[in-house]
């Protein structure tokens, strides 16, 4: 295949000898990487439900993270990094500052190009951004 042709003009006979299989991947398009998305979320989503809050991510929200992990060839590394730093850190920083209740719904979404969050959620957030 192409990928061998490529690794025998490239590389001694003798190195390439030395692999015992050779991987191809393909690069995910967006349909792919959002079910990736929440494939990755879905075991924080239950971390924070054990503590109180049920987090929910709307079609713009999950749609945002799929299209950050498909910009460049960091993938999935990429979109574990966006749901920390855009929805898990700002949660836990609520949380910690007891602006967050327990028991609380939060629905994550995607609106003038950044990630909003629902309910008392949202103005925790707002106080956080602020400095609080």
């Amino acid at each position: 295949n192409m990928t061998e042709e490529e690794l025998r003009r490239r590389f001694r006979p003798e190195v390439v000898g030395r692999f015992d299989e050779v991987i191809t991947f393909h690069d995910m398009d967006l349909d792919k990487m959002r079910g990736v998305a929440a494939t990755v979320f879905e075991p924080i989503r239950v971390r924070m439900l054990d503590n109180g809050v049920d987090v929910k991510l709307s079609q713009a929200a999950l749609d945002q993270l799929a299209r950050l992990a498909t910009e460049d060839d960091l993938g999935a590394r990429r979109l574990n990094r966006a749901i920390e730093r855009e929805i898990v850190n700002p949660l836990a920083r609520a949380k910690n500052r007891d602006m967050l209740p327990t028991d609380q719904a939060v629905e994550v979404d995607f609106q003038d190009g950044e990630f909003k969050f629902s309910g008392v959620c949202a103005k925790a957030m707002e106080r956080i951004a602020d400095g609080d």
